[in-house]
């Protein structure tokens, strides 16, 4: 991790992993069955009484959760192994992820204590009950990163425009800020399998990820 933590300019110590971090991802779905998972230190919970288990929503949120959390015991090592991560999956068996559910989610990682959330979703139409969320959560010191979407020439996906949270993209766009272009991620599927990866979810991910390996590595400093 000291090479990704360098190209991004953090300069963090070589063995910093996240150690009593607390990071939150709020995604479609997730299969937690993998060796890599296995000693992982996660906390799930489900937002749907019928969660989706699709498999193409079940790999976005599994490449999300591996990325910060694997162990490298099996096939990847994340960029947080021994952080804390809270996990909510918020798709029903339809693959629906309703913005008020996403704001339940939030609500419930701030209630954990949760420093640090990656929310890869987004859609077109703000919510209020979630924007009322995200106030929330930036009132008490949480930071949020968002998923800006992955066309460049279309609006900013809300959450990530919203005005307590910082978009990622993988593109450069107006109105983000964190861009990390042509990036290609290592990242563990559902089926068990790595593969590159890029796209604006990753990169919040991974942006999400490097901000909570600074912020545990020293404590009270922020960026």
């Amino acid at each position: 991790m000291a090479v990704r933590a360098a190209r991004a300019g953090l300069s963090l110590p070589s063995d910093a992993r996240g150690l009593g971090g607390a990071l939150g991802v709020i995604d479609v779905g997730l299969d937690g069955a993998l060796p890599d998972l296995a000693r992982a230190e996660l906390c799930v919970r489900a937002f749907t009484r019928d969660p989706s288990r699709a498999q193409a929503l079940c790999d976005h949120g599994t490449c999300s959760v591996t990325l910060l959390a694997a162990q490298g015991e099996s096939r990847l090592r994340g960029i947080v192994p021994r952080a804390r991560v809270w996990v909510a999956t918020v798709a029903d068996a339809h693959g629906v992820a309703p913005p008020a559910r996403v704001a339940e989610a939030l609500g419930w990682m701030v209630a954990s204590g949760v420093a640090v959330v990656a929310i890869p979703l987004g859609e077109h139409h703000e919510d209020r009950a979630l924007s009322e969320a995200l106030d929330e959560a930036r009132a008490k010191g949480v930071v949020v990163f968002a998923a800006s979407g992955n066309t460049p020439n279309t609006a900013v996906m809300f959450p990530a425009r919203h005005r307590a949270v910082r978009a990622v993209s993988h593109v450069p766009r107006d109105g983000v800020s964190l861009v990390a272009p042509g990036l290609d991620v290592p990242a563990l599927g559902a089926d068990g399998r790595v593969s590159l990866r890029r796209g604006s979810s990753i990169a919040c991910v991974v942006a999400a990820g490097l901000y909570a390996l600074r912020r545990a590595a020293f404590r009270g400093s922020r960026v």
